[in-house]
């Protein structure tokens, strides 16, 4: 028995789009996590290894305290080269990973290959690149706001850093979850409608301002999901840098480099996974409310129905 098509042009409540986005990871496992680990995988390995190489130097306590690895070693080449293949892979793995999904709604389940997606994603990297440098430009002008407006309150004393921390909080917890949903939904947004960066951020303003409340509660239960999976993977290697940092401290047998090189990979990869898992609710979030909205997939069907009877000499009026 061959496993059912997923639609995506259908509107669904939250609990619908959890239930069809797990089934969606359940039915493509193999397919979506391969194609992250063949054409995302090198470059997680890199950075993992980097960051292996890095704590590890780092847990030397002792000379830290003697002066001899800060700030030189802090900020050593080691660093900056894990703060670009950082971005690189960030920039891969949000790629591919909705490249993979609308690659699913145009050409259907086992229709599709590895190079597909990694075609798809060659011709799309200037617009993936320019969509991720445009986000970091809004991210940068919020972040100048918010400075502006802490300055403004902290010349009021501790009244105005109290008002702060509460504005900061309330504004956390109501606006994050749609924050994330409206950043992350511009990619599937660019790639799938071929517009520009305003254009796609109004788009997915507009969506997310028409469906807040079902935004909020969807991303902040796939982010509590995320989290508690991102935990567990991180478990080992936060265990084996306390024993690396115990060991420097004691000067004691250092741990080895080799152990703490292998659990930093494992959760680097792990985290890069559990993270192509939000993109792919995200992704099916943005189709349902775009179907809520706009009803692109009903006005598609339209089409194929009249497409049918242009086509059907039987059919008479």
């Amino acid at each position: 028995m061959h496993p059912e098509q997923i639609e995506f042009n259908k509107s669904r409540d939250f609990s619908e789009t959890l239930t069809i986005s797990f089934a969606f990871i359940k039915q493509n496992f193999k397919g979506f996590f391969k194609t992250i680990l063949f054409l995302v995988g090198p470059i997680l390995l890199i950075n993992a290894i980097l960051s292996g190489i890095y704590l590890q130097n780092m847990f030397d306590i002792n000379s830290i305290m003697a002066g001899n690895r800060f700030p030189s070693e802090v900020f050593s080449p080691i660093y900056f080269l894990i703060i670009i293949f950082s971005i690189v892979a960030n920039i891969m793995l949000v790629g591919i990973a909705y490249e993979y999904i609308i690659l699913y709604e145009k050409k259907g389940l086992n229709n599709f290959t590895i190079n597909d997606v990694w075609n798809a994603f060659v011709a799309d990297l200037g617009l993936i690149v320019s969509t991720f440098f445009f986000l970091i430009g809004v991210l940068i002008l919020f972040g100048f706001a918010f400075a502006l407006i802490s300055l403004l309150l902290s010349l009021l004393g501790a009244v105005g850093v109290a008002l702060l921390f509460i504005i900061f909080l309330v504004t956390f917890f109501l606006l994050g979850p749609p924050l994330v949903f409206l950043i992350s939904a511009i990619y599937p947004i660019r790639i799938r409608e071929r517009i520009g960066n305003v254009a796609a951020f109004s788009k997915a303003y507009n969506l997310t301002k028409a469906n807040f409340g079902g935004t909020w509660v969807i991303i902040f239960i796939s982010y509590l999901i995320i989290i508690v999976l991102a935990l567990v993977l991180t478990i080992p290697a936060a265990i084996v840098g306390g024993m690396a940092a115990m060991h420097s401290v004691n000067d004691a047998s250092s741990v080895s480099s080799l152990l703490l090189t292998v659990v930093n990979i494992v959760s680097t990869f792990g985290g890069s996974l559990v993270n192509a898992l939000l993109f792919i609710i995200i992704g099916f979030h943005y189709f349902s409310i775009n179907e809520k909205e706009n009803g692109d997939g009903l006005l598609d069907r339209i089409n194929q129905i009249g497409q049918h009877n242009e086509n059907n000499d039987d059919i008479t009026i």
